[in-house]
């Protein structure tokens, strides 16, 4: 249990700073968080539909390291997520809340 809680809190940081950045910036858009495992790391994934476009951020703190991890991808399941969406993914110092948030929001308002 203790490795679920540490693999977890990162993200839910992450997903607190995403509500703040949103608040104000985000009425055209219907986006959601919902909690998200992979089996291997745990975290968030946030939705995003703007019009008939769809997509999601599946961020997590990497399991071979510290770092937050954020793979943007046009599914919304976690297995249809391609290699190249994989190969994109972005890295965060364990520290780098706010920087995570930031990309999370840039990548939700980006049409």
């Amino acid at each position: 249990m203790a490795t679920l809680i540490r693999n977890y809190l990162p993200a839910q940081i992450v997903e607190k700073l995403v509500e703040q950045e949103l608040n104000a910036s985000a009425e055209d858009r219907i986006i959601n968080s919902t909690p998200w495992a992979n089996g291997r790391e745990n975290g968030f994934k946030f939705s995003v539909w703007v019009g008939s476009h769809f997509r999601s951020i599946y961020v997590a703190e990497n399991r071979n390291s510290f770092q937050l991890t954020a793979t943007v991808s046009e599914f919304s399941d976690w297995d249809r997520v391609t290699d190249e969406e994989y190969r994109s993914r972005k890295f965060f110092d364990h520290d780098k809340y706010l920087e995570c948030a930031q990309f999370v929001v840039a990548s939700l308002l980006q049409k």
